[in-house]
């Protein structure tokens, strides 16, 4: 099984994007970015959720090109929601915990707007 794009293809951690940069002008922006909410998913997953959308959402036709009954298509679409589900809570649990750190003064409310920005979809 592949690993996440978000995770370190070395020692599996999580990664984190601490630059990016506009090759047309030379802007660079550092500091911790989190990862979209998509590139957290295993890169099965991924893979899915694309074929999923490609087929407009046709279990039959996703099925046929995975080669799998639809019941057993259902339970890995299933399991997917159940991963997305579980990376939004997580993201929701943090956006919590940035607003209880700038309550408490332990960071900006600039940078937790930022980060908060960062996890919408």
């Amino acid at each position: 099984m592949k690993t996440s794009s978000a995770n370190c293809t070395e020692c599996g951690s999580g990664l984190e994007i601490t630059c990016r940069a506009c090759h047309a002008c030379g802007l660079e922006l550092h500091g911790a970015m989190p990862f979209p909410r998509l590139a957290r998913l295993s890169y099965e997953e991924r893979r899915l959720a694309e074929d999923f959308l490609l087929t407009a959402g046709n279990l039959s036709e996703l099925a046929r090109q995975y080669q799998l009954s639809r019941p057993t298509m259902r339970l890995r679409i299933d399991a997917l929601l159940e991963s997305l589900q579980n990376l939004r809570s997580a993201d929701e649990q943090h956006s919590r915990t940035l607003l209880d750190q700038v309550e408490a003064g332990q960071t900006t409310p600039e940078r937790a707007a930022r980060i908060l920005r960062e996890l919408q979809p």
